[in-house]
């Protein structure tokens, strides 16, 4: 996912970061993972636009848990709205949120939707002008530790 966005992002002056550890493998659809994780790097992009920023994901085991997070240098979220980020059409991207950046609200909608579907859930930090960490945890199986799961 990262070899379709990294030019893109280079041009938007956004460094990734890249942190991984070895973990236990997931049962996973990789096409629905790709599409969450993708929505998250799309998000913190766009966050971090016009002047750029840094991107940082991390991949290790906690406990029971496979844990993916994004980390971005961007504007950052009100405490106010971050219980609306997993609402249906909630956006502050595109005319419903007041940005010439396109967006429908359909993204993180469709990402915590199928992380529950994995009886995983999403968790979200943000501080107004420091970024935003969106943490993707997902039960491992008993099974294959040590194995990467992510290049």
């Amino acid at each position: 996912m990262l070899l379709l966005t990294e030019s893109q992002l280079k041009k938007s002056n956004i460094q990734v970061v890249r942190q991984y550890e070895k973990a236990h493998m997931i049962k996973a659809n990789k096409a629905e993972l790709q599409q969450v994780f993708l929505d998250m790097v799309i998000n913190a992009r766009d966050a971090m636009l016009p002047k750029g920023g840094k991107l940082e994901i991390c991949v290790k085991q906690v406990d029971e848990n496979l844990e993916v997070s994004f980390s971005d240098t961007g504007r950052g979220i009100e405490e106010k709205n971050l219980a609306k980020l997993f609402k249906p059409f909630y956006t502050t991207k595109g005319p419903l949120g007041g940005s010439t950046i396109p967006g429908t609200g359909l993204g993180l909608y469709v990402s915590y939707a199928i992380i529950q579907r994995y009886k995983g859930r999403i968790e979200v930090e943000s501080r107004v002008g420091r970024g935003t960490t969106f943490t993707i945890k997902l039960p491992v199986k008993e099974a294959g530790l040590g194995e990467e799961i992510i290049k």
